[in-house]
């Protein structure tokens, strides 16, 4: 006699699409299981028992960091696009004629967007942020006090 299916049978293998799709669009695992109708636990557990799940979650949310960095990246340098309006006008015999505006346009580079993508990918601008310059100047000091204090 068979035992019942386990809830990874029943709950998760014929989800899997759909939790690749959780995963790449930033769902935490706590999000995943809540949809899925399982606990976090039973979520990580299946994560280490099953390979082939681990991979697929694993590989959806290293789509989902290319498609924000890709995101950034356009952010960063600008881009151009289309804004469609319907508008909708009378004809001379009073009818309804619905048309669409399309306008070209350029969203300008972000400068935020700009830092972020450096401090990331430029070694160069690693930890060159005024604040995190400012917190290990402060750390410096610090230190430099306790030194001077324990020498007494």
């Amino acid at each position: 006699m068979r035992g019942r299916p386990s809830k990874y049978q029943t709950h998760v293998e014929p989800r899997l699409e759909e939790i690749k799709q959780m995963a790449s669009a930033g769902c935490t695992n706590k999000e995943i299981a809540d949809a899925l109708g399982i606990s976090v636990s039973s979520f990580c557990e299946y994560l280490n028992s099953y390979s082939e799940f681990s991979e697929a979650v694993k590989n959806a949310r290293i789509k989902g960091v290319a498609e924000v960095r890709q995101a950034l990246f356009k952010k960063a340098v600008g881009f151009d696009y289309e804004e469609k309006k319907r508008l909708i006008r009378k004809d001379e015999n009073g009818k309804d004629v619905i048309t669409v505006e399309i306008t070209q346009k350029k969203a300008l580079p972000d400068s935020n967007a700009i830092q972020m993508y450096l401090r990331n990918y430029d070694p160069e601008w690693k930890d060159k942020d005024a604040i995190s310059y400012k917190f290990k100047e402060m750390e410096l000091e610090l230190r430099k006090q306790s030194l001077e204090e324990s020498e007494w």
